[in-house]
């Protein structure tokens, strides 16, 4: 299992979303992923809630957080998959709900 280098440990803000507006994604609080140092991590925005699984990959030379999840969202458990790229002091990626929606999204190192 490959170690996280600092690449992506901590918490990110989500700060846009591609299919939801901020009035969902922030209905909650604040939109957010949290990625530890065992490559686990949790998210949250909007309904939807979950607990991250993830691994270091290369890709085009360079390191992406892909990762499982498992959650629910208003009552239901639902699970997917996503990833994610370091640009600075941001990430980009990409979450999918398994056979549904999906976002691309954009979130900013907060701590």
């Amino acid at each position: 299992m490959a170690k996280l280098n600092n690449h992506f440990l901590g918490k990110w803000r989500i700060v846009w979303m591609e299919v939801w507006d901020a009035d969902f994604f922030i209905m909650e609080g604040p939109a957010h992923l949290k990625i530890k140092r065992n490559n686990v991590g949790e998210f949250h925005f909007g309904s939807v809630q979950g607990e991250i699984d993830g691994r270091i990959e290369t890709v085009d030379s360079l390191p992406r957080f892909s990762f499982s999840w498992a959650g629910g969202e208003e009552m239901n458990d639902t699970s997917g998959r996503g990833w994610m790229v370091r640009e600075g002091k941001q990430v980009t990626g990409h979450i999918y709900f398994h056979m549904g929606e999906e976002s691309a999204f954009r979130a900013t190192y907060e701590k």
